[in-house]
């Protein structure tokens, strides 16, 4: 008898723990890494053909997660969180926080460790692909305010221009979060 409840429990364990898997959602159809999403022309194919059948209630609760970290300013978890949110469903939003918390995360450690000049232009590339995802996604989705989209906007051309140049024009956020424009 009691050899049938110990086997009892363990199928119950089984089907429980096969139940969870189930119902755990890792990330979006066609989405397994973070570097997907800085690929503005999959994310735009992406969201055209998945963008309204995806459920959003995981990449809503990351990205809110990531907002509080960013009120605290812990940037990695706040890079952390938005990475989550944006492979689960790569809103606007979500790509352009994403990007904003990378750098102001390299930032600090590239302040921390001195290493700026070796570093930045691959950082400010990296994140660039980003801020082009976040733009080519409100281009499929519509779903920026105008006031957004034109920072996003900023941001990217800001970016592309330091980039090739090593000069920044005007207003640049990013790399004010960065750490270039103190």
């Amino acid at each position: 008898m009691e050899k049938r409840w110990v086997l009892l429990l363990w199928c119950l364990g089984v089907l429980w723990f096969g139940c969870a898997l189930a119902q755990e959602k890792t990330t979006a159809p066609g989405f397994s890494t973070v570097e997907q999403a800085g690929d503005p022309s999959f994310v735009a194919d992406w969201l055209k053909q998945n963008g309204t059948v995806v459920d959003r209630t995981e990449a809503n609760r990351f990205f809110e997660v990531g907002m509080r970290e960013k009120q605290k300013k812990n940037w990695s978890a706040a890079t952390k969180a938005f990475g989550e949110s944006m492979i689960r469903y790569p809103s606007p939003q979500a790509l352009a926080e994403y990007a904003e918390a990378e750098l102001q995360m390299l930032g600090e450690i590239r302040s921390r460790d001195k290493s700026y000049e070796q570093n930045k232009l691959p950082d400010l590339a990296h994140a660039l692909n980003y801020i082009r995802s976040a733009l080519a996604a409100d281009s499929a989705l519509e779903t920026m305010p105008k006031a957004e989209r034109g920072k996003t906007q900023l941001n990217a051309d800001c970016l592309s221009v330091y980039i090739q140049s090593g000069k920044h024009q005007g207003i640049c956020p990013l790399l004010e979060a960065y750490g270039l424009m103190r």
